[in-house]
């Protein structure tokens, strides 16, 4: 059962992560591009934090270096769907969700995400070995 709640947690962390970033946008409270430092430098750290949390034997995590780029992916695409339009409605639209262009901008991202999450599940410096050895 940790396991399945373990994989399934970006599904679940990604979404709640742009939805709070999207509510301090509107608030207005933050500059928008200390806010995206922001949000990239809490993602870069959720990544991290999934990595080196890896239940695991191997020497690394393969399926959570798999499954980040996928929870992104799908955040950005409820994020997407869910978009406001110039009226100030959601558009609930699967083409505007689809579109390529806001993938690619992110696509760099989520790659150094991946990456991320590989070098910490690299089993010598995971915390839950710690953890288990005690």
């Amino acid at each position: 059962m940790k396991k399945i709640i373990y994989y399934a947690s970006p599904f679940i962390l990604f979404p709640i992560i742009f939805g709070i970033f999207t509510l301090l946008d509107e608030i207005d409270i933050i500059n928008s591009n200390i806010l995206a430092v922001f949000l990239f430098v809490l993602l870069f750290v959720t990544t991290a934090f999934l990595g080196n949390l890896s239940l695991t034997n191997k020497k690394f995590d393969y399926l959570m270096t798999g499954i980040v780029p996928l929870a992104c992916f799908f955040a950005l695409f409820i994020a997407l769907f869910f978009d406001e339009g110039c009226d100030g409605t959601p558009q609930l639209s699967i083409h505007h969700a689809l579109n390529m262009e806001y993938y690619k901008v992110w696509l760099p991202i989520i790659a150094i995400m991946t990456v991320v999450t590989f070098i910490a599940s690299f089993n010598p410096i995971r915390i839950s070995k710690r953890l288990r050895q005690k």
